[in-house]
This record gives C-alpha cells, structure tokens and sequence, in this order.
C-alpha cells in the first residue's frame, strides 16, 4: 500500500475547477481531497494530472449502478464523477 503524503508528514492542497469533456464544471475542493485520500492513495502522484484526465480522457465509462463517470488515461489517475458534481 502507497502511503498517503499526510501519512508521511507532507500537506498536499488541491483545489481544483475544470471543465470535463462534456463541458461540465468539475469542482474538487481540498475538504473532498482529502476525504478520497484515504480510500484512494494510488491518485497522490497523479495530483497534477487530474484537469488533464478530465478534460483529454481516452476511455470514459458509465457505472450502471450509480451513473457515475470513470475518466481514463494510460499512466495517469483514474477519475471517479459522479455527475451531481460535474455541472
């Protein structure tokens, strides 16, 4: 398991407004970052990619369960919208 940059002593902020590939406002705010750190450490080192994997993904997939958007790119974090909070 990856350790979270909290886990080590490191802050990390992110504040976060892009506008995804179907022109949705995507807001990532640091009180949800830090929420997803726990249960996701693997996106840490992709804390930069995250506007690029929203805006130029090269798979998007539609959970059927939840209707929630997984945005994909190769070596890159995977993203997890759900679309209350894309627009």
């Amino acid at each position: 398991m990856i350790p979270t940059l909290a886990a080590v002593g490191v802050a990390l902020s992110c504040e976060l407004d892009v506008v995804d590939c179907f022109g949705n406002t995507v807001h990532l705010d640091h009180s949800n970052w830090e929420k997803h750190l726990d249960r996701h450490p693997d996106v840490v080192p992709y804390h930069d990619q995250l506007p690029l994997v929203l805006q130029v993904p090269q798979i998007v997939v539609k959970a059927e369960v939840d209707g929630a958007y997984h945005f994909y790119r190769l070596r890159s974090a995977r993203v997890r919208c759900v679309r209350s909070i894309c627009g």
